[in-house]
């Protein structure tokens, strides 16, 4: 009932969530489903962005299957927006 709760709302952007990301290149099911999340977004248009990215060789892995964006540790802690 999710994905018909997708094609439903027309959203734009998926959010993959970290229990699926963080482990993603060490762990094929996790690998998996996230490259079916991936196909299933593309084929809807719709673009991917992944949590909890928090190694050089996670980013690699979420690369190579195709997500859009990425997010977490690897690129920097989250901050308060008045540091900005």
């Amino acid at each position: 009932s999710n994905f018909e709760h997708l094609a439903r709302l027309n959203v734009d952007i998926i959010k993959i969530d970290g229990s699926l990301i963080k482990n993603i290149d060490v762990n094929k099911n996790a690998e998996i489903i996230t490259q079916t999340i991936v196909s299933f977004a593309k084929k809807l248009n719709i673009e991917c962005v992944a949590e909890f990215v928090c190694s050089k060789e996670v980013y690699d892995k979420i690369k190579e299957i195709g997500v859009d964006y990425a997010q977490g540790y690897y690129f920097g802690k989250p901050s308060p927006m008045s540091s900005f």
